[in-house]
């Protein structure tokens, strides 16, 4: 298994404390729900990038509602959730996370993984992140279920934060080799 980190350090320690810890990732729908036809594929939406904000609060993740419109995905169960709104029940999508990592001196490495998520409606109005970055939106809210694969650290005074991958269960994939894996899948299907 490969291992990589994740590193952050806002210009200004307040930064950090305004925005919160935040990463790139984006959120797609999981392969294993696309059709093996390369050309079925392509007209299924391409995946969602921008920013992840680190919610050590939640016990789960969470995506912006308009992430599950732009994906059009459909719930596949519904829970009971709490939160600071009170107890509601929610909907449940399965939706495959991509966030990249570092990895070791010959390349990059991204953690990948499908994960049931409840959707957070107006998420980017109610967090609305100000950059230049035309994928500058928040996408979601990494909750501990998440967190427990990894090791987060939070550096208050410094001005930064930095996750590492460990512990079992975390499969980390080389970008490249997953795609050139998926494609080698789709033509033996074809």
């Amino acid at each position: 298994m490969l291992g990589g980190n994740l590193q952050r350090t806002y210009a200004n320690p307040n930064q950090l404390e305004s925005l919160g810890p935040l990463i790139r990732g984006s959120w797609a729908v999981p392969a294993k729900s696309l059709p093996l036809n390369p050309y079925l594929r392509a007209r299924f939406p391409g995946p969602v990038h921008g920013y992840l904000a680190i919610d050590t609060g939640s016990n789960r993740t969470w995506m912006g509602q308009a992430v599950v419109e732009a994906l059009d995905l459909s719930a596949c169960s519904e829970e009971t959730a709490h939160g600071s709104a009170g107890v509601h029940r929610t909907p449940i999508y399965l939706a495959e996370l991509v966030v990249p990592f570092a990895g070791d001196e010959t390349r990059d490495a991204s953690l990948t993984a499908v994960l049931p998520v409840a959707a957070v409606p107006r998420l980017d109005e109610m967090m609305p992140l100000q950059t230049d970055d035309p994928n500058g939106q928040l996408i979601g809210l990494l909750g501990r279920d998440f967190l427990r694969h990894v090791r987060f650290t939070y550096d208050g005074p410094g001005g930064s934060f930095s996750l590492k991958l460990g512990g079992r269960d975390v499969q980390v994939v080389d970008a490249d080799a997953l795609a050139a894996r998926r494609l080698r899948q789709d033509e033996a299907h074809a």
